[in-house]
């Protein structure tokens, strides 16, 4: 029971085959509205992409790694006190704002795996940052992907919660709720980035409703227009010292910042 068998490249690529036929299944769902499906992208891009001292990686198994990595994250223009999410953007039209991955949209680079897997695409408020393998790992491991721990860390959790991130969005100025999901937009770019990767002729082309703008970095406020035609559009960026703009006169890391 206990004597092993050395896979065969062949049964190596068969799955791999797999694997990647999953991802693009995950990915179908999300971009049809089944964002959840990112946990299950997550817990994929690990077995394809993630090494221990007891486990090797998919790609490791069939010497994929000394390859080049597309890399589609835009430059971090922030400073050390605002978000910084580089794979996403976010949407401002009719429908409820939210992360979005760019796919195609994004224009890319090539890094090598190293670089490409630890490099920092996602730094939020409190000084923290994640890179594509903290996302990943933590997803797959702690969140659903894989596994459910009893214990996450309490900057994924702030993450998830869009409490760390700083961006909000009111329709009237007076109500605000937090923007949630960019962790979940990420691994979606992520595994675009992946596909586009290991299958060169794979596209994707980013679906939004007419009349929808993306942009990344700033605070999302919807507000009443004075006008007969439609809403005017505002956009700010509350810092953790400011006033909150809930109107409750204490400072936004004390409240909505919380």
């Amino acid at each position: 029971m206990n004597d092993n068998a050395l896979r065969t490249k062949d049964d190596l690529q068969k799955q791999l085959d797999e694997q990647l036929s999953f991802l693009r299944t995950s990915a179908d769902l999300y971009d049809s509205g089944s964002e959840i499906e990112a946990k299950r992208m997550a817990a994929t891009l690990r077995i394809l992409l993630h090494d221990t001292s007891h486990s090797t990686s998919l790609l490791s198994s069939l010497e994929l790694k000394d390859i080049d990595f597309v890399d589609s994250s835009h430059e971090d223009i922030s400073n050390s006190s605002m978000t910084y999410c580089g794979l996403v953007s976010q949407t401002l039209g009719l429908s409820r704002p939210r992360y979005v991955a760019l796919l195609d949209k994004a224009p890319s680079i090539l890094r090598s795996f190293s670089q490409w897997w630890d490099y920092i695409i996602l730094k939020d408020m409190d000084g923290n940052m994640f890179s594509r393998k903290d996302l990943v790992l933590t997803i797959a491991n702690k969140d659903g992907g894989a596994h459910i721990d009893p214990k996450v860390p309490l900057s994924y959790t702030r993450l998830q919660r869009g409490e760390s991130t700083g961006h909000m969005w009111s329709y009237d100025g007076q109500c605000w709720e937090r923007m949630e999901g960019a962790e979940l937009a990420t691994i979606r770019q992520i595994a675009h980035e992946v596909l586009k990767t290991l299958e060169p002729t794979y596209q994707r082309k980013l679906a939004l409703p007419p009349g929808t703008i993306t942009f990344s970095g700033i605070q999302l406020v919807y507000s009443d227009g004075t006008t007969t035609s439609g809403n005017t559009i505002s956009a700010r960026k509350v810092g953790r010292n400011n006033p909150c703009p809930c109107g409750s006169g204490k400072k936004y890391k004390k409240c909505h910042g919380a």
